[in-house]
């Protein structure tokens, strides 16, 4: 059966969209679906524009979300303000209202719309779309995984949103999912909180799955390790060079999505403190799983003399070094699921939804999620509780609850 795999991760600078989307695509096939077809994430965020003049709602609607004169207060979270600029709202080519969405479908079905992606859609038996960590906020990408779902549905293609977490802090991105998600045929949560909470928003039968990045274990021949960081395949960026010896405990550190929210918080300080009372008890290696991350970690690499491994590393060079390590300190989805495969103790911040409470409740690990906004508050728990890690080494709890999750991964496939 041939499918139109869409929203395809492979290209991002990101060791966990790359993981993603392999162990999806790797999971379809194994399923004897066909990927004939493949639309990427980087064409999505892309807006190609439509000349037409703004109504009076849609320039409120904008000037609400931006926070001008205040009037935004409505909103629960900070970052849905200048989530939406006015072009990508004006001049985008996709539904930017759930009334849009009736309409430009009902243009791309009669051929007076995205005729090109209606031939895509109708050339494949199936659409599955890899809806990973995309719908939240007002972004682009949510709306258009939303509109093409719609659309292949109207079209009559079996249609899949699989792989997924879902949090709807945006009344227009809601107001569309509620007439989408009822269309689609398959609708896999990763994470259970977004299982719990979806219907109270949005009517719709769905699962409880994993994100396809379980599937990856990790080495248990830490000499694999070694050899990694003396062959290159584990680079670092700048100075110092890995000085790491993986037969004896590590902690790996790493950024969060949630700083994405406030492009001007500069994590660098707290996340700092942590590292260097950790270097003064343990070994420990800086990761940074996705590009925006690298930035303040170099910073912190260069203060603290702490080696940093940078996005450019392998993704699978990554699994096997977090994989490894006693504990994994941080806020990315991934690089947990990574460290949990390995049987890590996790220390984790906050990330730009509930997925990481989602991911914890997945393990069933009573523990907290640490706010990336305040960690000078909580550095002492941290630190105890990653080398409480360092001290038993690994933990088989974790990585046999980890193994059990990775069973659910199947639960994205159709």
């Amino acid at each position: 059966m041939d499918v139109l795999f869409v929203s395809d991760t492979s290209r991002e600078e990101n060791w966990g969209s790359q993981a993603t989307t392999a162990a999806l695509r790797s999971a379809l096939k194994k399923s004897n679906y066909t990927i004939s077809d493949t639309i990427f994430l980087d064409e999505i965020s892309n807006s190609r524009p439509r000349i037409r003049i703004p109504n009076l709602v849609t320039v409120f609607r904008s000037v609400y979300r931006l926070g001008i004169f205040g009037i935004n207060r409505g909103f629960r979270t900070s970052h849905n303000r200048g989530r939406v600029m006015f072009p990508q709202e004006w001049f985008d080519n996709i539904p930017t209202t759930a009334s849009e969405l009736d309409s430009i479908v009902k243009k791309a079905v009669s051929g007076k719309r995205h005729k090109e992606l209606v031939d895509r859609i109708t050339a494949v038996d199936h659409v599955v779309i890899n809806g990973e960590g995309s719908i939240h906020g007002c972004q682009r990408q949510a709306r258009f995984l939303l509109y093409i779902g719609y659309l292949s549905s109207e079209l009559g293609k079996p249609t899949h949103l699989v792989n997924h977490s879902v949090e709807l802090d945006d009344p227009v991105v809601e107001h569309i999912a509620k007439k989408a998600y009822p269309k689609f045929d398959t609708v896999a949560f990763r994470e259970p909180v977004s299982l719990r909470h979806f219907p109270d928003k949005v009517e719709v039968q769905s699962v409880l799955s994993a994100d396809a990045a379980f599937l990856f274990e990790p080495t248990r021949n830490r000499r694999d390790v070694i050899n990694a960081i003396s062959s290159g395949a584990i680079p670092t960026l700048g100075d110092p060079e890995i000085d790491l010896d993986p037969s004896d405990p590590y902690v790996a550190v790493g950024g969060s999505s949630a700083f994405n929210l406030k492009p001007s918080f500069d994590p660098s300080e707290d996340i700092g403190d942590i590292v260097e009372q950790l270097d003064q008890a343990t070994q420990v290696i800086l990761t940074s799983s996705a590009r925006a991350d690298e930035q303040f970690l170099q910073q912190i690499s260069k203060s603290h003399d702490i080696p940093l491994v940078p996005v450019d590393a392998s993704y699978k060079a990554a699994i096997d070094l977090i994989g490894n390590a006693s504990a994994y300190v941080g806020g990315r989805w991934h690089p947990s699921i990574f460290a949990a495969r390995g049987g890590a103790t996790l220390v984790l911040f906050g990330g730009n939804t509930h997925k990481i409470q989602g991911l914890l409740e997945h393990l069933d690990l009573n523990q907290p999620v640490y706010n990336p906004f305040n960690l000078s508050k909580d550095t002492n728990e941290i630190i105890c509780r990653a080398l409480d890690g360092v001290e038993r080494e690994k933990n088989d709890e974790v990585a046999e609850k980890a193994s059990k999750v990775s069973e659910l991964v199947n639960e994205n496939v159709p």
